[in-house]
């Protein structure tokens, strides 16, 4: 836990080290990434976060970066860790936050799985005999066309 606050403490105070234009473009770069590979628009993120809808581009085109809780909150949307987001690469000591190298989960996916986590055995039992059928169905479907 006292390694996590460190962290979260460095992002917190993070302008104070991160004032390199080319960095700022990087950063948005990696915004733009994540949010492509789940096919999120910006919009989204924004609302998500409760940031103004031109913030992104604004941080781009001033050259500037987002206070560090703006920053942290970015990247667990994303589900990337803050030190990728800003710096684009894991923290040497593998001690960051997540995996970089794994997709980000997206919104929709993180609602399904709290949904999951909040059903009882016996119903998530029953869920995965109702999967097991479609994607069995499914698949017999597939090899007849």
């Amino acid at each position: 836990m006292a390694l996590a606050n460190s962290v979260n403490n460095f992002f917190l105070h993070l302008p104070i080290f991160f004032d390199d234009t080319k960095n700022v473009s990087a950063f948005v770069e990696r915004i733009d990434f994540c949010l492509l590979k789940t096919n999120t628009k910006r919009l989204a993120l924004c609302d998500a976060l409760n940031i103004s809808h031109t913030a992104i581009t604004d941080w781009n085109r001033r050259g500037t970066v987002p206070a560090g809780d703006i920053m942290l909150r970015v990247a667990d949307y994303l589900g990337v860790s803050p030190w990728w987001l800003v710096f684009g690469e894991e923290k040497p000591d593998a001690l960051s936050l997540s995996q970089a190298s794994e997709p980000p989960i997206s919104r929709e996916d993180k609602k399904l799985l709290s949904e999951w986590h909040a059903l009882t055995a016996e119903e998530k039992a029953s869920i995965q005999i109702l999967l097991d059928g479609y994607t069995d169905r499914h698949r017999q479907e597939a090899k007849k066309a």
